[in-house]
């Protein structure tokens, strides 16, 4: 009896295999920002023009027109009608929408021109006077204010690019501009994620991080000398444990270990969070991920970790000791951990038993037909790591799962995983397959009840 619900058991387990493909090295480190001033383009279908804290994309035709006619002002207004009171920069933009060039506003944006997601341009007002009523005529043609700057006389505010001709032709108004932004100074890069997040207007209302203290666990910070010296992060990072570098092993499915993810992680947060205090956690195995919660936690007094690291030997259908270990801390500690990349690389089902070839192997297909394996293509010099699991307990699984690599034939096992599950065993199998030829290789998984 005890066999057969054994059995009973196997068919309804759930597995879960992950699979990591790999064809170029794993690039790890600093953050991926473009790297470009201002004045330079990328040229591609979307050409985009880049700055460290703003960006847009417009169309290959547009280019050209965006870089002579807004990065560099060119004048094509005509000075009778304006009287030389709207900037060559805001004239452009209105000759090019009321000509129809530009479909919507938005691809007129740049680091120069701000515009909003209500379709508005920001500007500064230079006036005569700058007195309570006549700001009111600003704001009865819909200028929302932003600052009021008595001594300049100027306007800050945001106006929809219809009524800018009119406010142009109020008697009190003696320019409408682009405003003069500032760039940052605190580091060589800006994540981009600051403006999607809109973290900037988090701290123009005060709030910068100060006070708080964020600690983040990833492999390591060894190039954090070189963050310091760019004023990408300040020179008073904390640092718990250590990392050793390796470089790529495409044979062994290894990809490059750089120890510096976790610069990369406090830069950004830097960029976000400018007045936080900061330290970095290195890990290498599950072990040391439990010691930099406890590290970050209780020696530095985090108010906030976040991790960057997956762990595929933790369970993935129970908490194991790494989700344990969080939790002991989670409840004075705000944790965020990323969610992984694995969505479109990993296979979960109901184990379907398919007898084929003397083996009992799992059914892949949907439908009633069989089909006892997975078809994969590795291209040359690409590898797979594949990681099944299914839902016994860690520690206690009674049900021998094997899984396997052979080629499109069938007449070869190129790769295979067949560890032992004999009730006091980890429920996972797992190995790795490098196509070390010049041509994409096609092959077949396979997963096997061996016993249970």
């Amino acid at each position: 009896m005890i066999s057969k619900k054994l059995i009973l058991l196997a068919v309804f387990l759930t597995i879960v295999i992950v699979i990591i493909f790999a064809v170029l090295p794993f690039p790890q480190g600093n953050k991926t920002n473009d790297d470009l001033s201002s004045s330079q383009t990328l040229k591609s279908d979307q050409v985009q023009v880049v700055d460290k804290n703003y960006q847009t994309s417009v169309s290959s035709e547009q280019a050209d027109n965006l870089q002579t006619e807004l990065l560099f002002a060119r004048r094509n207004q005509d000075p009778k009608e304006t009287t030389g009171i709207i900037s060559t920069t805001l004239a452009t933009m209105l000759d090019r929408m009321n000509s129809g060039q530009i479909s919507s506003v938005q691809d007129l944006a740049s680091v120069r021109l701000h515009i909003d997601d209500a379709d508005r341009v920001q500007v500064y007002i230079e006036l005569f006077d700058s007195s309570s009523a006549q700001i009111s005529e600003l704001r009865a043609l819909g200028l929302e204010v932003e600052l009021i700057n008595d001594n300049l006389k100027m306007v800050q505010g945001w106006i929809f690019y219809e009524n800018i001709s009119e406010l142009a032709s109020l008697g009190n108004v003696s320019q409408i501009k682009l405003p003069n932004y500032a760039m940052s100074n605190r580091g060589s890069r800006m994540t981009e994620g600051d403006r999607l997040l809109l973290a900037d207007k988090l701290r123009s209302m005060g709030y910068s991080g100060k006070g708080v203290k964020i600690g983040i666990i990833s492999d390591g910070g060894n190039d954090i000398a070189d963050a310091i010296a760019t004023n990408d992060l300040p020179n008073d990072v904390k640092r718990f444990g250590s990392c050793s570098e390796r470089s790529a092993n495409r044979s062994q499915c290894r990809p490059q270990w750089t120890c510096n993810e976790g610069t990369a992680i406090a830069e950004i947060v830097h960029d976000i969070a400018p007045d936080a205090s900061l330290a970095i956690g290195a890990v290498g195995t599950s072990l040391e991920f439990i010691e930099r919660v406890n590290d970050l936690s209780t020696r530095f007094d985090a108010d906030v970790i976040v991790d960057d690291l997956g762990f595929f030997n933790e369970p993935f259908f129970a908490d194991g000791a790494i989700a344990n270990a969080v939790s002991n801390v989670a409840d004075e500690i705000v944790y965020v951990s990323a969610a992984g990349n694995s969505a479109d690389t990993h296979y979960e089902a109901e184990f379907k038993a398919l007898s084929y070839l003397g083996g009992n192997l799992h059914n892949f297909s949907n439908s009633s037909a069989s089909d006892p394996a997975m078809d994969i293509e590795i291209l040359p010099d690409g590898y797979v790591v594949a990681i099944l699991q299914w839902n016994d307990r860690f520690g206690s699984s009674s049900n021998d799962y094997d899984i396997g690599l052979v080629d499109f034939s069938e007449t070869q096992i190129l790769a295979s995983s067949e560890d032992l599950q004999a009730g006091s065993h980890d429920p996972i199998e797992a190995f790795c397959y490098h196509n070390n030829s010049s041509s994409a290789q096609r092959v077949k998984l396979a997963v096997e009840l061996y016993a249970g």
